[in-house]
């Protein structure tokens, strides 16, 4: 399962990180991310992508995840928080590729 997490649904998310039945999470600029717990043992496959426009929740985010064993933070130009509307193909480009490479690697 893939779970596609956009900013305040973060804290419901989050905790969820190394349930075997979850392939990846993609972060779309995720809140409330300063306390991760248990989260930070999870090898869980996990995206943040923010927008360059975005000054407090995407920074953040990405500063507080990438600390996770298997993350990647990535910042969308000519996008704000809601990155996947100020950038929309390119948010698509980046998170197909993100997925089919977990895909890929979960099935060698």
């Amino acid at each position: 399962m893939v779970i596609m997490c956009a900013s305040m649904a973060a804290p419901y998310v989050l905790p969820l990180l190394g349930s075997p039945w979850i392939q990846c999470v993609i972060g779309i600029a995720p809140s409330d991310t300063h306390s991760l717990g248990e989260s930070l043992r999870a090898k869980t496959p996990v995206l943040v992508v923010y927008g360059e426009k975005d000054t407090s929740l995407g920074p953040t985010s990405a500063s507080n995840l990438s600390i996770l064993p298997n993350s990647r933070c990535i910042r969308l130009p000519l996008a704000g928080h809601a990155v996947h509307l100020g950038n929309p193909l390119l948010f698509q480009s980046i998170t197909i590729n993100f997925i089919e490479l977990i895909r890929s690697y979960s099935t060698n």
